[in-house]
């Protein structure tokens, strides 16, 4: 709650935040338009787009400010680089969150054994938000159970069937 305050403070302008992007070109994507302004930071969150002062100001006259983007449907075994090296790659570009699509496993396989694979691979390591877009080589009662484990416990509700 007294971080929520704060964060109303500085967007009211009745509090400095703790970095403010000066004078920077805001991309929204939503109306399509780029507008200059500074971006106020408070409580690590974005607190407002106008006006502001802060305790550090960044001048960033001819620098451009966007939301990160999703990158919704990725092979990072196709890229032929470690999923650490890919992800920092990616950064470089804007991308803050992947979705891996999921490579085959072992024939015959649960599917949890490349779920536990790919969070292997990642957790603890990615520099970026990621998710997984789960296949399927095969299907019959103990796939269509598991399908239904994956979405509850770990929110992969896309599946991608090669039969």
């Amino acid at each position: 709650m007294k971080a929520d305050k704060a964060c109303i403070d500085v967007a009211a302008g009745r509090a400095p935040a703790d970095l403010v992007f000066k004078n920077v070109n805001v991309v929204n994507v939503f109306s399509e338009e780029i507008i200059t302004a500074d971006v106020a930071v408070a409580g690590g969150v974005i607190a407002g787009v106008g006006s502001y002062r802060g305790r550090t100001e960044l001048d960033c006259t001819d620098k451009f400010l966007c939301p990160g983007f999703i990158d919704a449907h990725i092979h990072i075994e196709s890229s032929l680089a470690a999923p650490f090296e890919f992800a920092r790659a990616a950064t470089r570009s804007g991308t803050t969150t992947i979705v891996d699509h999921m490579a085959f496993g072992p024939k015959g396989c649960s599917l949890w054994h490349q779920v536990e694979e790919y969070h292997r691979l990642a957790d603890g390591k990615a520099v970026i938000d990621y998710g997984f877009h789960g296949v399927l080589q095969h299907v019959n009662g103990q796939i269509l159970r598991e399908m239904g484990e994956i979405a509850d416990r770990e929110g992969i509700t896309s599946f991608k069937a090669y039969l």
